[in-house]
């Protein structure tokens, strides 16, 4: 049997401590992604009224954002770019842009959209 030395001691409790703290950490990391990029649960009922029936209320400079858009004005859903609840993609697959703008789609293969397209305003940012 191997018997560890002080030293030896504190080195493997210390290891042990950082390793279970990056566990940890990777796991709250892990779930923080998750609920960023999921939709909180609603009931049946709520999942057929409109998205800005709720994001009038709980996210309202977002909601503003869309309404005061070409996207409001043109009544383009949210479900469109950001899937349903099911689904839901708090930042859109830049794939989902060229469903609608195929002519512009791909002039910037570098970046997507919104790097200069500010999200839900549509309008140029140097």
């Amino acid at each position: 049997m191997y018997l560890l030395n002080k030293n030896q001691g504190i080195l493997l409790a210390t290891f042990i401590m950082l390793f279970l703290s990056f566990l940890a950490f990777t796991a709250e990391a892990k779930r923080e992604a998750t609920k960023k990029d999921t939709h909180p649960m609603v009931t049946e009922q709520d999942k057929l009224m409109p998205c800005h029936e709720c994001h009038k209320t709980s996210t309202p400079r977002v909601y503003q954002e869309w309404f005061e858009s070409v996207h409001g004005i043109g009544n383009v859903k949210c479900y469109q770019c950001h899937g349903t609840f099911e689904n839901m993609q708090r930042v859109p697959d830049v794939n989902r842009c060229a469903v609608c703008h195929a002519e512009a789609f791909g002039h910037s293969e570098n970046k997507p959209c919104w790097q200069c397209h500010k999200a839900h305003r549509f309008q140029v940012s140097k």
